[in-house]
């Protein structure tokens, strides 16, 4: 079953990573999807640019009674810092929506799940407050590091890959 999201796309690499948090090679150790209960208080955002309200625009902000989706919480061992303040050898939880619960199973259309013992460079946006990351857009901030070494873009909707790939690969030379 695919489910609807909004994912955020940036026009140039510099845009993702200047937008991201933390960039980080790392390997996803375990997986687990759950129902996360969700409410958006329509007094927590402000303005009308999606970015950083993701309200902009409805006309119901005075009821937003909770909702369930699923989600899957991926923990990631850090094997490279390319950006940020995560340490390397932390592990820590990256949250995407999507799952398979009760046998079925709920993905965002071009964003696959991310497998286990995979290796992956991923762009971050940490959410201090539920003390979590989230690929900083699900179409483009993620990469799978093949055998040979080179990058794979994990979403076939990821139209800055190579030159992403290019900014990675230079920011992997350079640590």
């Amino acid at each position: 079953m695919y489910i609807e999201g909004l994912a955020v796309e940036y026009a140039t690499p510099t845009d993702l990573l200047d937008a991201a948090d933390h960039v980080v090679e790392g390997r996803v150790v375990s997986h687990r999807s759950a129902y996360w209960d969700t409410a958006l208080d329509p007094t927590a955002f402000e303005g009308d640019d999606p970015v950083s309200n993701p309200l902009a625009g409805d006309v119901t902000t005075t009821d937003h009674s909770p909702s369930q989706i699923v989600v899957t919480y991926y923990d990631l061992e850090v094997t490279r810092v390319l950006g940020g303040t995560v340490a390397e050898g932390q592990t820590v939880t990256v949250v995407e929506l999507g799952g398979e619960i009760d046998g079925t199973s709920y993905r965002m259309r071009d964003v696959p799940p991310l497998r286990e013992g995979t290796p992956y460079v991923l762009a971050l946006t940490e959410d201090a407050q539920a003390g979590v990351y989230h690929v900083t857009s699900p179409t483009q901030g993620a990469f799978e590091r093949e055998s040979s070494g080179e990058l794979s873009p994990t979403s076939p909707r990821n139209d800055i890959a190579e030159a992403l790939e290019d900014a990675l690969q230079a920011r992997l030379s350079e640590n």
